[in-house]
């Protein structure tokens, strides 16, 4: 497991493809997690994501769903139901793709 303090950060490092899963806070500093999904998918990656957000907005939720997102969790969230989440996400046959792959 690996931590990145900004959607850039994670963007500027050579994880990307390490990256099995995604585990992102809907508010990031410099950019929300639904952007830093959105830059992905405009790179041409995607990964298995949950996203975690402490508003009970439904458009958040919405939006969520239409960036692929797997589980939107509210906060706070049981780091046990977070690893439940992580592991069912980690059993799909997904992994990091990319488009030119």
């Amino acid at each position: 497991m690996r931590c990145f303090s900004s959607g850039p950060e994670f963007l500027q490092s050579d994880f990307k493809g390490q990256t099995a899963c995604l585990v992102l806070d809907y508010h990031m500093p410099d950019m929300t997690g639904l952007e830093l999904l959105a830059e992905l998918k405009r790179r041409g990656l995607s990964y298995p994501t949950i996203l975690i957000t402490g508003l009970s907005d439904v458009m958040i939720q919405k939006r969520a769903e239409e960036a692929g997102v797997l589980d939107v969790l509210r906060k706070p969230t049981p780091q046990k139901v977070i690893l439940d989440r992580v592991r069912h996400a980690l059993s799909l046959p997904w992994g990091p793709r990319s488009k030119s792959a």
